[in-house]
């Protein structure tokens, strides 16, 4: 069984190279400047060629001993992972332990420190202030500016 797969492996390969070696020549002789029709046809005896030489070539014996692989039969519950698969204590990563060795200027903690989170008048009042700042700000309607140009465009267009 390993000796037929063996060999039909080996055919395949040597198909292979010579289909590559008959590529190269068709490009090369079409490079060169032979017609199309020369090239074809050294293309085709190249191949047929190289596919004889290589065929001819015995195999080499084998150098390992090489069983037949045949998978078993495994149940569901084999395939299952349970706790007693595990190698070792899983890491943990606890941010009350690392919370205690940071620094009170850390935006990282802070930003999970309940402490810190501002109340909803606090926040409804800073959302207030940054709509009455882009109110004062005014908003530029540009559009007539923007007709403008585009007239001035169709213009010069025409």
């Amino acid at each position: 069984m390993a000796n037929v797969r063996a060999r039909k492996i080996e055919q395949i390969v040597d198909a292979i190279a010579s289909a590559t070696l008959a590529c190269a020549l068709l490009v090369a002789l079409e490079n060169i400047g032979f017609g199309t029709s020369f090239a074809g046809a050294g293309t085709v005896a190249a191949a047929g060629l190289s596919w004889c030489v290589l065929r001819a070539i015995p195999p080499q014996a084998l150098q390992f001993a090489l069983p037949d692989f045949a998978p078993s039969n495994l149940t569901q519950e084999e395939l299952l992972l349970t706790d007693a698969d595990r190698i070792g204590r899983p890491a943990e990563l606890m941010l009350d332990e690392i919370a205690a060795h940071v620094g009170s200027g850390s935006r990282v903690v802070r930003l999970f420190d309940a402490s810190a989170m501002p109340t909803a008048g606090e926040l409804g009042a800073r959302i207030d202030r940054h709509l009455q700042q882009q109110g004062t700000a005014g908003v530029v309607d540009a559009s007539q500016d923007l007709f403008d140009a585009l007239a001035q465009l169709r213009r010069s267009l025409r």
